[in-house]
């Protein structure tokens, strides 16, 4: 059975350059090497790689951009292998299917068929990431270890997660398929990041950080090409990217107390958001549509206590949604932007989360178990149906046919 790949690449295809390598052989004795040779990517690095194999029980990816692809494709498979050299009919087979795979793999990834809630909760004894119904029902643990586990955050596709883990001894990036198989880190360098966000085209992710000065920076999903957008105090952060992908607001300490800012992406320029209200700010959310903030306000005109608001972007029309409680934190909004869901305290050591409508403001209760935090909301039925480049990469390959 053939060995099939697909490849998901960048804007341009990648350019392979032949390259002669030496490799151990089972003989002994000086001629104890063969040649072989290989094709390395020079351009245009591939993003992802998949890869099935006979041997492979499932398709396996291979996310080092720097991978090679006949290393790939050269598993010692006889009709592949000719005198230490890739039959190259069998290279254009396996590239033929490439956008045929690619298609396959976007009608099959591993989305989940109903709207689910991700959150950190430690009812364990340990904080892990779980999924829930939008009911509360079917809450499913998906990290189940010792580390701590916070900030889950979904893919615009709804494939990943993307969330801070302690798991390696400092706090810092990870994801994980949806079901939560395949975890990994985002950066091979370990350092102290947190409270992660998509772009969204998914190919970006913003975070705080602490590297060594705390800021907000963007990089690669892929954890390269990291950058500093914003200074943030280690009491701030919160970063989040508005859905036309040009601004990210985030909390910012400013002379002892937390305030919104807004980057714009493209000129740096950095403006604080509701600058004649007062501070206290915290943890704001784009609406879908980008023409509204939501965010948490502690206010000593409400008794002291907190209450989630939603402004436009222009900072009109600025409104309460629900009580203020001992504390309301990381409101979400749902995809339809009707509701929202957050964790509202309301006993001192008791967080849980809840939905609220932002029409009739009518609130339920998601979770009882242990403290509850940080969620995020995703619904597949609002996923487009045609195809959208900004959340598509580009996919290339030739279609040819052999005898």
């Amino acid at each position: 059975m053939p060995l099939l790949v697909m490849e998901i690449a960048g804007d341009r295809p990648p350019r392979y350059d032949k390259k002669t390598v030496l490799e151990p052989s089972r003989g002994t004795g000086p001629r104890a090497t063969n040649k072989k040779t290989v094709l390395e990517c020079s351009r245009g690095k591939p993003a992802r790689m998949r890869v099935w194999h006979p041997r492979a029980p499932a398709l396996r990816e291979h996310r080092d951009r720097e991978s090679l692809l006949l290393n790939a494709l050269n598993m010692k498979h006889p009709q592949f292998i000719e005198r230490g050299k890739l039959t190259m009919k069998w290279i254009h087979f396996a590239l033929s299917l490439a956008l045929m795979l690619a298609i396959v793999h976007i009608g099959f990834a591993r989305v989940p068929r109903t709207p689910k809630i991700a959150f950190a909760s430690n009812r364990s004894g340990a904080w892990d990431i779980y999924l829930m119904n939008l009911d509360g029902s079917k809450q499913e643990n998906l990290t189940r270890d010792n580390a701590g586990n916070f900030s889950p955050t979904w893919s615009p596709t709804g494939e990943q997660i993307l969330f801070a883990s302690e798991r390696d001894g400092i706090r810092d990036l990870y994801l994980m398929d949806a079901d939560g198989s395949g975890v990994r880190p985002v950066f091979r360098r370990r350092a102290h990041r947190a409270e992660p966000t998509w772009s969204p085209d998914g190919q970006m992710i913003a975070y705080h950080a602490e590297t060594p000065r705390w800021s907000i920076r963007i990089a690669s999903v892929h954890g390269v090409n990291s950058k500093q957008v914003a200074v943030a105090d280690r009491r701030g952060g919160n970063p989040t990217w508005s859905p036309d992908g040009n601004e990210i607001a985030y909390v910012d300490d400013v002379g002892g107390s937390r305030r919104l800012r807004i980057v714009n992406l493209h000129t740096g320029e950095i403006r604080t958001f509701l600058p004649n209200k007062t501070s206290w700010m915290y943890t704001p959310a784009w609406s879908p549509e980008g023409d509204k903030l939501a965010f948490s306000w502690y206010k000593w005109g409400i008794g002291g206590r907190h209450a989630i608001h939603v402004v436009n972007r222009d900072g009109s029309r600025l409104k309460q949604i629900g009580k203020a409680a001992l504390g309301t934190y990381s409101p979400a909004w749902s995809p339809q932007g009707d509701k929202l869901v957050y964790v509202e305290e309301v006993n001192d050591g008791d967080r849980q989360i809840v939905t609220i409508d932002l029409r009739t403001e009518k609130k339920q209760r998601l979770t009882r178990r242990g403290w509850n935090i940080t969620p995020d909301w995703f619904d597949p039925s609002n996923l487009p149906v045609a195809p959208q480049p900004r959340l598509l990469t580009t996919v290339w390959g030739k279609m040819k046919l052999h005898d």
